[in-house]
């Protein structure tokens, strides 16, 4: 099966699907750079230290628009791949070039992209990390006239991946509808299972290459130079689905499987059966190429931690450690803390009786509020007896069984003037076993 990601822009969409074949570049990394480096002139300035790329077949010079200047203009402005770009107005800059006199320029504020500063540490880390990528041809030097910049996004470990801030590029890309499933999902797999395995896959998205036209639209800016990638990087819009649509394929047909993205839960009734299982998933993956990062997998055990949850043969409940840091957790002294605590409680919400109600308090504090809100809260006696309770009530989180479709179900509800709750349960074992809570606040 082949399958490559496809960065179909919205204002360039044409009927039919895109070729999605990928070629591979004649060149080596080094050879290609080498080659680009020998076509870029730059100039810069010395009083604003800006540096400016001469491109004698522009029509305008354009500046980066900053958040001080986004005021919308009227001009208009088209990259050269017809693309409308955002303009806000003219600017004069007087440029020291180091030559005899100053020259005056008319530059149009533009919503493109400058490469943003980065610390020694981290740009050390980027350049390390774009060497590398280099060396594997994951990406290659580039001449677009796409860019976005690059981003940092810290990993759990403390360290940092490489990727591009894609917001104004997704923003452009018509979406991938294909489902990712749902956290939870999981347990639909988990009955009657003893034996259970983790695999976690090697670079998973890079993986994935992205057809040859669509390739220049990946570009990210550094301080080192323009970069776009061979294969799908994280932060793209689509990357998600296009992945999950793969995986999906590849493990087709072992419904003993529940593969979330790079993660892949194996659960099995015997260690004879699991054995059989885990040959059939890793011949799959053996044959489309897929590698194993085996640092992070786990094999044939009665207990595993997946996607925050941690499964015995019996039941699923929150993982102990995120457990012990929403009881460590303090009272938030704002909007904005108060709005992040609630949140991760609340992954756990289906473990949680009246989770509605023993909440609403809280929710209080939020009517209103915006995004990072930094207004403080006036605690109240009551809403501080609420928060202590919510900590409480999942250190306390009943264990869930896993649904087994062969069980009779009852659904045991419960209303008030302010709130609805609800538990869905099975009768297993001579007693009801609850499988989900739910509640829900009642609006005036």
């Amino acid at each position: 099966m082949s399958t490559s990601l496809q960065l179909e822009s919205k204002t360039t969409r044409k009927s039919g699907k895109l070729k999605s074949a990928v070629s591979s570049a004649t060149n080596s990394a080094a050879e290609n750079e080498k080659e680009c480096r020998k076509f870029r002139l730059f100039v810069r300035d010395r009083r604003s230290n800006l540096s400016f790329l001469v491109d004698s077949g522009a029509d305008v010079s354009i500046i980066p628009a900053t958040s001080q200047n986004k005021k919308k203009a009227e001009y208009l402005l088209y990259a050269a791949n017809g693309t409308e770009i955002s303009t806000y107005g003219i600017k004069m800059l007087n440029l020291d070039l180091g030559l005899r006199r100053d020259f005056q320029f008319p530059f149009i504020i533009a919503d493109v992209t400058k490469a943003r500063q980065l610390d020694p540490k981290r740009l050390e880390i980027a350049k390390e990390e774009f060497t590398f990528m280099l060396n594997n041809e994951i990406i290659r030097p580039s001449n677009s006239q796409w860019s976005s910049p690059l981003h940092l996004a810290t990993k759990k470990d403390g360290s940092y991946r490489p990727c591009g801030d894609y917001r104004q590029l997704n923003a452009q890309t018509i979406p991938d509808r294909y489902p990712i499933p749902r956290l939870e999902d999981f347990h639909q797999i988990l009955k009657e299972t003893k034996i259970f395995s983790k695999i976690y896959l090697f670079k998973a998205y890079f993986q994935i290459p992205i057809a040859e036209e669509h390739k220049c639209k990946t570009a990210i800016i550094t301080p080192f130079g323009l970069y776009e990638f061979n294969v799908m990087s994280f932060g793209l819009k689509n990357a998600p689905a296009t992945f999950q649509r793969f995986i999906h394929e590849v493990l087709r047909g072992l419904d003993f499987v529940f593969p979330y993205l790079d993660d892949i839960l194996i659960a099995s009734k015997s260690n004879q059966e699991h054995e059989i299982h885990l040959n059939l998933v890793l011949e799959r993956l053996n044959t489309f190429g897929l590698r194993i990062n085996i640092s992070k997998s786990v094999f044939a055990v009665e207990e595993i931690e997946f996607l925050g949850y941690l499964i015995t043969p019996q039941a699923s409940r929150p993982l102990p450690d995120k457990v012990q840091a929403i009881m460590n957790y303090k009272r938030p002294e704002n909007v904005q803390d108060l709005r992040t605590f609630l949140g991760i409680l609340n992954f756990y919400r289906r473990y949680l009786k009246d989770a509605a109600k023993n909440q609403a308090l809280l929710h209080e504090y939020l009517k209103g509020s915006k995004k990072k809100d930094k207004r403080k809260i006036q605690w109240t006696d009551e809403a501080e007896k609420q928060f202590e309770k919510c900590k409480n009530d999942l250190a306390n989180a009943t264990l869930l069984s896993f649904p087994n479709s062969e069980l009779p179900l009852s659904l045991f509800t419960d209303a008030s003037d302010t709130a609805i709750g609800a538990v869905l349960k099975q009768y297993e074992n001579s007693t009801w076993q609850p499988i989900a809570f739910y509640s829900f606040i009642l609006k005036s």
